[in-house]
């Protein structure tokens, strides 16, 4: 099955509900890796998905970035990883734990069915370890549930910065892991036999920097960024651009917008990652963001200004709904 196919399928998840305690104290089913890993790296995405098995259960798993950093959407196509009804979160942890960090994570999700009748469940954002936050430098709010978003908010004229990614401590942590459990959300708990994630991390991690390097940005300079680029305050795009029975469309982490800027804080170009707005409203954000987004540019380690990117879910330009 080709994951290309069934990335943008999907629908928003049902309200929230508790887990039953039953679920929560079941023994995992657990998943044995078969095959290898599989490649499939894509113009603005890069792609490492396995397939595992558990007696006449099959799950494929696919882990997947957009650009450089520790966090990564994952798509799981199976019908043995099942949410809990009403579930509007799931945990997971990869294993063995780690000492310092929580050891239990959890992640939105989107849920919907493949063309060939899977169960398809995206989680927005997943980590190895603890999930470091961007800082911004306008209020964000998501008009699609109308919640504040998980960023936080830095000191008054304090620039936003890039969380701290160490790739080499990454490869380190990915190559003790032995495992990856989902418990908390699911109907049954799920085990994954990974085993060593340091190559998939590894490849990931290469692929990224390539990726940035063919938007036209200094993959080297820009591993070690004192600031990334950022707009001015101010209002980016109009609260009505985005039609309110395609919000449900934004679940998953999709539809993220790629803004291109130049070391003088110009923005360059402006891109949709993964759409799944309509054509014409994508447009439409795209006019918006370059004629109304300032920016300051991205600082590089010596503290000089370099060509770099700002990319951000759709909603994070939308301003605060009106009264």
């Amino acid at each position: 099955m080709r994951i290309r196919k069934v990335a943008l399928a999907f629908a928003a998840s049902a309200m929230a509900l508790a887990m039953p305690a039953q679920a929560q104290s079941e023994a995992p089913q657990v998943f044995e890796r078969t095959g290898n890993w599989t490649a499939d790296f894509g113009e603005d995405y890069c792609r490492l998905l396995r397939t595992f098995r558990s007696g006449d259960d099959e799950i494929t798993l696919a882990f997947e970035r957009i650009q450089p950093g520790p966090m990564m959407r994952m798509l799981i196509i199976g019908d043995s990883f099942r949410p809990y009804r009403g579930a509007d979160r799931v945990g997971y942890r990869f294993e063995p734990r780690e000492e310092a960090p929580p050891s239990d994570l959890s992640t939105e999700f989107a849920s919907s069915r493949t063309p060939d009748g899977e169960r398809l469940t995206i989680l927005s954002s997943i980590s190895l370890a603890e999930a470091p936050q961007f800082t911004q430098v306008f209020q964000q709010r998501s008009n699609a549930g109308d919640q504040t978003t998980d960023a936080a908010l830095p000191a008054q004229g304090e620039p936003p910065r890039f969380p701290a990614y160490d790739p080499q401590a990454e490869q380190a942590r990915a190559s003790a892991i032995r495992s990856l459990v989902f418990e908390e959300g699911l109907s049954r708990p799920i085990r994954f036999d990974t085993g060593n994630m340091g190559d998939v991390m590894g490849v990931l991690q290469t692929c990224t920097s390539d990726l940035v390097s063919s938007w036209g940005v200094d993959a080297e300079r820009h591993a070690n960024l004192q600031r990334g680029a950022f707009p001015e305050p101010g209002p980016i795009i109009a609260n009505n651009t985005i039609p309110f029975d395609q919000f449900a469309r934004l679940t998953g982490n999709y539809n993220q917008v790629r803004v291109m800027v130049s070391e003088e804080g110009e923005p360059t170009s402006c891109h949709i990652h993964f759409p799944t707005l309509e054509e014409g409203v994508n447009q439409r954000v795209c006019e918006q963001v370059m004629e109304n987004a300032e920016f300051q540019p991205a600082l590089d380690a010596e503290g000089q200004p370099i060509a770099s990117y700002w990319l951000v879910p759709v909603f994070v330009l939308l301003g605060p709904p009106e009264s």
